[in-house]
């Protein structure tokens, strides 16, 4: 048997750092979820690995549910000042940003389907496989329990799997724990955990760092690494120093 034969694809994220620790990039198909402190820079990273992927060809749908879209390009283009052409990709469609209120969607199963038809929809109408969800702290402040957001996120990941999507989500997340998610979140529903947090010391600067939980179908370097936010995109460091 070959070594190769049941090879997986895999999606570049283009961010200098992240491909090396996850050998090449993430496996197509997969469910990632994207936790991390307030501030930790939860959606510039997602943002800029939309933006990547974006031009590297790859039509993506990015629904922003926290913030306006307004907001978000003003965080994005403070934060990544040499990204000049995102109105470009835009404009080709090869980046769809979407405004989503979400305020019913978890309040009954019919609302929740109609939730899911509708993101994949927007990828059908991009003919897009690749979808970021920003974020899925709200959805979790309109379920009743824990465990009524458990079970709709695991529906919601299957159903995403189940079209073929690549799907990214995004949730707020204050443990210290680098080796779980909150509450009674199951990491099998996810087939990729990337944790950021934030440290800030009494005599340094804050720092921020990224861990790869887990990653189904690929290998992948579960150190604690540092990141750094520049004017061209994340850096983030290999144990080893700058990738």
């Amino acid at each position: 048997m070959a070594a190769n034969e049941y090879a997986i694809s895999k999606l570049h994220t283009g961010v200098k750092g992240l491909d090396e620790l996850l050998y090449g990039g993430v496996p197509e198909g997969s469910q990632i979820l994207l936790a991390g402190d307030s501030g930790s820079g939860k959606t510039l990273l997602s943002f800029e690995i939309a933006y990547n992927l974006a031009k590297s060809g790859k039509n993506t749908v990015y629904i922003t549910i926290d913030q306006s879209i307004n907001s978000l390009m003003k965080n994005v283009a403070n934060a990544f000042t040499g990204m000049r052409d995102i109105d470009e990709l835009r404009s080709s469609k090869k980046l769809s940003i979407i405004e989503k209120e979400i305020d019913t969607a978890f309040k009954s199963r019919e609302n929740l389907l109609m939730f899911i038809a509708d993101a994949i929809k927007m990828t059908e109408a991009n003919s897009s496989k690749v979808l970021f969800l920003d974020s899925l702290s709200l959805f979790r402040s309109l379920m009743e329990n824990d465990r009524a957001f458990t079970s709709s996120m695991n529906y919601i990941s299957e159903s995403f799997s189940n079209v073929g999507l690549t799907t990214f989500m995004i949730m707020e997340d204050s443990m210290n724990e680098l080796d779980r998610v909150p509450g009674l979140l199951e990491e099998s529903m996810f087939d990729g955990i990337i944790r950021l947090t934030k440290k800030t010391g009494q005599t340094s600067p804050m720092r921020h760092f990224a861990t790869i939980v887990k990653m189904r179908y690929s290998r992948y370097l579960p150190n604690s690494v540092p990141f750094e936010i520049t004017s061209s995109g994340i850096v983030i460091r290999s144990p080893q120093g700058m990738l």
